[in-house]
This record gives C-alpha cells, structure tokens and sequence, in this order.
C-alpha cells in the first residue's frame, strides 16, 4: 500500500510539477511558547537519501525505524529558570529545555536550555545556559544564529557567525568556539514518514563550519583549531511548527555520515507539560503567576493572552503600578522602589474573572 501511494504522490507531483508554487514559512509557522511536541528518534540508517532535492520532490522516509521517544516544549523567556532568563532578557522571547545530554569538553552540563527569539522577518538562537558543578553558565553568543530566515522561500540564501567562551575559573578551564552557518532553501514537495503524510513541505539544508580551541591555564596547555563541519537538513510543513523530520550529519574528508535523525510523530503531536521548577498560570482558583515572591528587585508576571491591563496595590488599597498592555506573555516590572511590605496585583481579563495574587517585597 504504501508504495502504491509513493507511486501515486510522484504521479501526481509529475502531472502537476508546473502549476504546484513553492510553500512559504512565515512566523505563524513557527513554533509559540505553551507548545509540547513529540518527537521518534530514529536508527541512524545509512541507507537514508538526504541528497536529493530541487522542486516537487516526493521524499520517502516510511522506513525509517524508531529507537526512543521526546518531547520538544517551548515557553516564554521567564517561563525557564529566572538565574538563566535574565541573562537573556533583550535578546529571546523564547526558551527550550535541552532534549539531549551536553557536555563541554568533558564538564557535563545539567539543567540545559535554549534561548530563541522569533520576530516576523527570522527566527534565531541567542545562546544557551547550563549547570557545570553547580553554578549556573549562561552563555551567550556574539551575535545571532540566524536558524531560518523569515518568510523562508525556495531559493532563499543567508548566514550568521558567531562565537561563545566558556571559561571556568576554579579549574582555570576555557573554551572558545566559532561556528559559521550557511543556510539554503533548496527544496520543496511531498515527505513520508512512519506515522504520516506531509505535504507543502520545504527542506532547508544548514552547514556548519565550526572551530573548537581549548585552554587549561593551570598547566599551561594549549590546543587549537579543532575543526569540524556539521550539516542539518530540516524539513518544514506549513501549519506543523518546528521541523517534521531532521537529518543530522558530520562531514569528514568530504563525505557525510548521519549522526542523529528524527522525525514527527504526527499521530500524537502534542503531551501534557511534565510538572517540573516551571509554575503555569492557575485559572480554575483565579491566581496569577509571579515570580520570585518575596523579592526586592524585579518582579516577572505572567500574563494570559486575554489580559488588557495588571496594577499593583499597596496594603492601603492604593494602585501604585499600573499597566495597559496589548498581548499576554511575561513581563518584568522594576520594584526596587517600592517599600519593604505585601502588596497585590490584580490583572484584568477581556473574558473571566481578575486574576489576583501577592508578593512580598523584601528590604
């Protein structure tokens, strides 16, 4: 049956190959904080074609067979741990918990996330944060990768460089890596996976150069241009919000060898969050989000999508903070002013209840 639909859809995208237009991914293609998606992670299977591409094509992964399961969850920049978030305050607006294990020259890193910023012209990361031996590293990038250009069309072409340093001052450790990203739009058509069919799919094909170099000051070792080249070919579906299938290679004398590949699994898209360090906002008990409590600097709120306005009242009843705002999401007021005591924000919805809760502000 199934070749007898692939036999089908390369018909189909034959007879049809010069009235069907490339898909455009826009940013409503692109994933929102709240989204869990679930992902197979495959055999790595050197049979799998990731060359071919170009227009109409018909990309057959059916076979692919499945080794575990994960899950890809997205929230809002302060929805990640606030010791990690506000390194990366001006620069993301989202954050991923990190699926896979890291390590950075041999320091394991616990605690792993991602930080994204989504605007409607490109989509980038600014950086990532770990826990190496108990302190907290959030490490920024010198600029931005630049993961998909927006709106993402056939054909189109763009590149970032950036670079980060890790440097742990106990053991005299540091580490520096550059990497230059190349991105091309270089196909689009029809994909198969085990779980379904996906149509108006774009392929973008990243490779990456990258440079490693490493210093242990306490022994006065030095090593460097630790050169390696990585290629991610990603496969976009309108409406599906982060990749559908993702082939990961390393490159080596001019040869690739697949390294990791993974695919949607449609048929489950989406899990219940894993109740963990992140809070969510309670609308059954009418109680708002806020963060750190008690506090004495900064203040994150979290706000539903259906508020219009927030204020802070002091303990005689007064608004000393108010808000009109137009979107839901966090946001970070500056209380360092406010005077040691309890005070209470209250958030207005278009639809429901106020949402309502207090904090302490320490001195």
């Amino acid at each position: 049956m199934r070749k007898l639909q692939l036999l089908f859809l390369a018909l189909l995208g034959f007879a049809t190959a010069n009235a069907q237009t490339a898909p455009i991914i826009d940013s409503s293609d692109l994933v929102f904080a709240g989204e869990y998606l679930r992902y197979i992670k495959c055999n790595a299977t050197a049979g799998v074609d990731f060359a071919t591409t170009g227009s109409n094509v018909v990309w057959d992964y059916s076979q692919l067979t499945r080794s575990s399961q994960f899950t890809d969850s997205f929230t809002t920049l302060f929805g990640s741990p606030t010791t990690y978030a506000f390194a990366f305050f001006t620069s993301s607006n989202l954050a991923a918990p990190e699926k896979n294990n890291m390590s950075v020259a041999g320091f394991a890193l616990s605690n792993v996330w991602n930080y994204y910023r989504k605007t409607s012209t490109k989509f980038t990361q600014a950086g990532f944060a770990g826990n190496i031996q108990g302190i907290p590293f959030p490490l920024r990038y010198s600029s931005a990768d630049l993961l998909y250009k927006l709106p993402c069309t056939f054909g189109n072409i763009d590149s970032s460089n950036y670079k980060y340093t890790l440097t742990i001052p106990v053991v005299g450790f540091t580490i520096k890596e550059q990497r230059i990203r190349h991105n091309v739009v270089d196909g689009f058509g029809t994909l198969l996976t085990p779980s379904d069919t996906f149509y108006n799919v774009t392929r973008i094909h990243a490779k990456l150069n990258i440079l490693d170099s490493v210093a242990l000051d306490t022994l006065g070792l030095n090593v460097s241009n630790i050169a390696s080249i990585r290629h991610e070919y990603k496969f976009l579906a309108k409406g599906y919000d982060w990749p559908v299938v993702e082939i990961i290679t390393s490159e080596i004398a001019g040869n690739e060898t697949i390294t990791s590949i993974v695919y949607r699994d449609s048929l489950h898209p989406y899990v219940s969050p894993v109740v963990n360090a992140v809070e969510t906002m309670d609308y059954h008990t009418n109680n708002a989000h806020i963060y750190p409590n008690p506090t004495n600097d900064f203040l994150v709120i979290e706000l539903p999508e259906n508020a219009h306005s927030y204020a802070i009242y002091n303990q005689l009843g007064q608004a000393i903070i108010t808000r009109n705002i137009k979107a839901g999401g966090s946001v970070v007021e500056d209380i360092r002013n406010l005077s040691f005591g309890t005070y209470l924000v209250v958030i207005d919805n278009k639809k429901g209840a106020p949402l309502r809760s207090t904090f302490q502000k320490t001195n």
